[in-house]
């Protein structure tokens, strides 16, 4: 039986918070779309596995430690709507953040085919909304 589209999303946060970019990488389609969020270094949207890759690793090789906490997990079609905590420590810095904001997953076939990252101050599209 294939993993639901929230399994997926469970396992892709909690590979994360134990630093497992390629057990979170092995959840993820090749040709995956990366959304960054607004104020992002780079512009996006990223595409293909090799860009996510290079993003999230940017993202670990610059915080000390970082967790992200999920809120909830709400289904919408085939996406995944995270509003999450994201707590971190700079890494030379030790500086502190804890902030807000919500990634949404689409799943398709069990595997992340898109990832969207928006920030605390960022709408939602419509149909992701309440």
């Amino acid at each position: 039986m294939a993993p639901t589209a929230v399994a997926i999303a469970e396992q892709a946060i909690d590979a994360w918070n134990h630093g497992q970019l390629e057990r979170l990488l092995w959840l993820t389609d090749d040709e995956v779309i990366l959304r960054h969020p607004a104020g992002w270094p780079e512009p996006g949207p990223s595409r293909g596995l090799d860009e996510m890759r290079r993003q999230l690793e940017s993202v670990a090789d610059q915080w000390a430690q970082n967790e992200i906490e999920p809120l909830e997990y709400r289904t919408v079609g085939e996406r995944v709507v995270v509003p999450a905590r994201w707590t971190a420590a700079g890494g030379r810095s030790q500086a502190p953040v804890d902030m807000t904001f919500t990634l949404v997953f689409t799943v398709r076939r069990s595997r992340i085919a898109a990832l969207g990252v928006y920030g605390e101050d960022e709408p939602l599209p419509a149909p992701l909304k309440r």
